[in-house]
Protein backbone atom coordinates (compact mmCIF):
# COMPACT_ATOMS: atom_id res chain seq x y z
CA UNK A 1 0.00 0.00 0.00
CA UNK A 2 3.00 2.48 0.72
CA UNK A 3 4.45 1.78 -2.75
CA UNK A 4 0.90 2.43 -4.15
CA UNK A 5 0.84 5.67 -2.20
CA UNK A 6 4.37 6.98 -3.22
CA UNK A 7 3.83 6.27 -6.87
CA UNK A 8 0.13 8.18 -6.98
CA UNK A 9 1.89 11.42 -5.37
CA UNK A 10 5.21 11.45 -7.31
CA UNK A 11 5.42 14.10 -10.26
CA UNK A 12 4.38 12.99 -13.36
CA UNK A 13 8.10 12.84 -14.76
CA UNK A 14 9.10 9.86 -12.75
CA UNK A 15 10.76 6.58 -14.71
CA UNK A 16 9.74 3.84 -13.22
CA UNK A 17 11.16 0.22 -13.36
CA UNK A 18 11.85 -0.71 -17.27
CA UNK A 19 9.42 -3.03 -18.88
CA UNK A 20 11.05 -5.89 -20.92
CA UNK A 21 9.71 -7.37 -24.07
CA UNK A 22 11.75 -10.75 -24.89
CA UNK A 23 10.83 -11.04 -28.75
CA UNK A 24 11.71 -14.12 -30.50
CA UNK A 25 13.38 -14.98 -33.61
CA UNK A 26 10.35 -17.01 -34.79
CA UNK A 27 7.83 -14.25 -33.76
CA UNK A 28 9.48 -11.61 -36.04
CA UNK A 29 9.73 -14.11 -39.50
CA UNK A 30 6.01 -15.38 -38.21
CA UNK A 31 5.19 -11.59 -38.72
CA UNK A 32 7.11 -11.67 -41.53
CA UNK A 33 5.45 -15.05 -43.08
CA UNK A 34 2.15 -13.17 -42.19
CA UNK A 35 2.97 -10.18 -44.95
CA UNK A 36 3.16 -12.80 -47.80
CA UNK A 37 4.86 -12.02 -51.00
CA UNK A 38 5.22 -8.22 -52.33
CA UNK A 39 4.46 -8.44 -56.36
CA UNK A 40 4.02 -5.71 -58.80
CA UNK A 41 3.70 -5.49 -62.65
CA UNK A 42 3.44 -3.58 -65.85
CA UNK A 43 4.04 -2.87 -68.93
CA UNK A 44 7.12 -1.11 -70.16
CA UNK A 45 8.16 0.68 -73.76
CA UNK A 46 11.90 0.90 -74.14
CA UNK A 47 12.92 4.49 -75.56
CA UNK A 48 12.61 4.32 -79.80
CA UNK A 49 10.55 1.23 -79.59
CA UNK A 50 6.42 1.07 -79.70
CA UNK A 51 6.23 -2.57 -78.29
CA UNK A 52 5.28 -3.17 -74.54
CA UNK A 53 6.74 -5.43 -72.91
CA UNK A 54 5.53 -7.07 -69.67
CA UNK A 55 7.53 -7.18 -66.57
CA UNK A 56 6.84 -8.52 -62.75
CA UNK A 57 8.60 -8.60 -59.64
CA UNK A 58 8.30 -10.77 -56.35
CA UNK A 59 9.77 -10.92 -52.60
CA UNK A 60 10.62 -13.79 -51.65
CA UNK A 61 12.53 -15.57 -48.80
CA UNK A 62 12.13 -12.77 -46.88
CA UNK A 63 13.61 -13.27 -42.87
CA UNK A 64 15.19 -12.20 -40.23
CA UNK A 65 18.39 -13.46 -38.43
CA UNK A 66 19.62 -12.91 -35.38
CA UNK A 67 22.85 -13.13 -34.03
CA UNK A 68 24.45 -11.24 -30.84
CA UNK A 69 24.54 -8.10 -31.34
CA UNK A 70 22.95 -7.66 -34.85
CA UNK A 71 19.31 -8.27 -36.05
CA UNK A 72 19.81 -8.52 -40.14
CA UNK A 73 17.40 -8.82 -42.71
CA UNK A 74 17.20 -11.33 -46.11
CA UNK A 75 15.14 -11.21 -49.20
CA UNK A 76 15.13 -12.35 -52.74
CA UNK A 77 13.46 -10.13 -55.18
CA UNK A 78 12.60 -12.28 -58.49
CA UNK A 79 11.78 -10.41 -61.47
CA UNK A 80 10.81 -11.52 -64.95
CA UNK A 81 10.94 -8.66 -67.78
CA UNK A 82 10.14 -10.04 -71.64
CA UNK A 83 11.78 -13.59 -71.57
CA UNK A 84 14.55 -12.32 -69.36
CA UNK A 85 14.78 -13.72 -65.49
CA UNK A 86 16.74 -11.91 -62.48
CA UNK A 87 17.22 -12.80 -59.16
CA UNK A 88 18.98 -10.64 -56.10
CA UNK A 89 19.10 -11.46 -52.73
CA UNK A 90 20.32 -9.15 -50.81
CA UNK A 91 20.99 -8.57 -46.50
CA UNK A 92 20.95 -5.51 -45.26
CA UNK A 93 20.94 -4.53 -40.97
CA UNK A 94 17.95 -4.09 -39.54
CA UNK A 95 16.53 -2.98 -36.09
CA UNK A 96 13.77 -1.94 -33.85
CA UNK A 97 13.31 1.60 -32.38
CA UNK A 98 10.84 3.34 -30.27
CA UNK A 99 9.76 6.49 -32.39
CA UNK A 100 8.00 8.99 -30.31
CA UNK A 101 6.73 10.82 -32.10
CA UNK A 102 4.10 8.33 -32.94
CA UNK A 103 4.93 6.75 -29.30
CA UNK A 104 5.06 3.17 -31.42
CA UNK A 105 8.02 0.67 -31.97
CA UNK A 106 9.26 0.18 -35.55
CA UNK A 107 11.19 -2.70 -37.05
CA UNK A 108 13.63 -0.91 -39.69
CA UNK A 109 15.26 -2.28 -42.26
CA UNK A 110 18.24 -0.51 -43.64
CA UNK A 111 18.01 0.92 -47.33
CA UNK A 112 17.55 -2.80 -49.46
CA UNK A 113 16.09 -1.29 -53.30
CA UNK A 114 16.61 -3.81 -55.79
CA UNK A 115 16.45 -2.15 -59.62
CA UNK A 116 14.40 -4.13 -62.02
CA UNK A 117 16.27 -3.60 -65.68
CA UNK A 118 15.90 -4.23 -69.17
CA UNK A 119 18.53 -3.27 -71.87
CA UNK A 120 20.05 -1.25 -69.68
CA UNK A 121 17.45 0.73 -68.34
CA UNK A 122 15.76 0.56 -64.92
CA UNK A 123 12.01 0.09 -65.59
CA UNK A 124 11.09 0.13 -61.76
CA UNK A 125 12.57 -0.19 -58.35
CA UNK A 126 11.32 -2.16 -55.67
CA UNK A 127 12.03 -1.09 -52.44
CA UNK A 128 12.05 -4.13 -50.12
CA UNK A 129 12.90 -1.79 -46.80
CA UNK A 130 9.87 0.03 -47.01
CA UNK A 131 7.58 -3.35 -47.49
CA UNK A 132 8.80 -5.07 -44.75
CA UNK A 133 9.17 -1.98 -42.50
CA UNK A 134 6.98 -1.87 -39.72
CA UNK A 135 4.90 0.17 -36.43
CA UNK A 136 3.03 -1.61 -33.69
CA UNK A 137 1.65 1.63 -31.37
CA UNK A 138 2.24 1.46 -27.72
CA UNK A 139 -0.29 3.17 -26.42
CA UNK A 140 -0.33 4.73 -22.37
CA UNK A 141 -1.58 3.00 -19.72
CA UNK A 142 -3.83 4.01 -17.25
CA UNK A 143 -3.41 2.59 -13.51
CA UNK A 144 -6.03 3.93 -10.78
CA UNK A 145 -4.74 3.35 -7.51
CA UNK A 146 -6.37 3.10 -3.87
CA UNK A 147 -5.05 5.76 -1.28
CA UNK A 148 -5.00 5.23 2.60
CA UNK A 149 -7.57 8.02 2.84
CA UNK A 150 -9.98 6.23 0.89
CA UNK A 151 -9.86 8.25 -2.29
CA UNK A 152 -7.83 7.24 -5.72
CA UNK A 153 -5.71 8.54 -7.97
CA UNK A 154 -5.14 7.40 -11.93
CA UNK A 155 -1.83 7.38 -12.86
CA UNK A 156 -0.42 7.11 -16.80
CA UNK A 157 2.34 5.50 -17.89
CA UNK A 158 3.90 5.65 -21.22
CA UNK A 159 6.93 3.85 -22.84
CA UNK A 160 9.62 6.94 -23.05
CA UNK A 161 12.29 5.41 -25.00
CA UNK A 162 13.53 2.03 -26.16
CA UNK A 163 17.21 -0.37 -26.37
CA UNK A 164 17.73 -3.13 -28.38
CA UNK A 165 19.51 -5.87 -27.36
CA UNK A 166 19.93 -8.58 -30.03
CA UNK A 167 20.82 -12.56 -28.60
CA UNK A 168 21.05 -15.82 -30.81
CA UNK A 169 17.64 -16.29 -30.44
CA UNK A 170 15.71 -13.39 -29.57
CA UNK A 171 15.79 -9.93 -29.51
CA UNK A 172 15.03 -8.19 -25.51
CA UNK A 173 13.64 -4.76 -26.03
CA UNK A 174 13.71 -2.74 -22.63
CA UNK A 175 11.02 0.03 -22.19
CA UNK A 176 11.64 2.93 -20.19
CA UNK A 177 7.68 3.82 -18.54
CA UNK A 178 7.41 7.43 -17.69
CA UNK A 179 4.69 8.67 -15.17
Amino acid sequence: MLLACVIALLPHSTKAQDAVINLPGTALNDLIAQLGSPSGSGNYVAPGTTQAVSWQWWVTDAHFSLAPGALTFTATVLSEVGQQDASKTTTVPASIVFDSASSSLQISINSFVVPIQFGGNTITQVDVGNLYSLSAPIEPQTFVLSLPTGGVRSVTGRVTSATMIVQPEQVVLNLTVGF
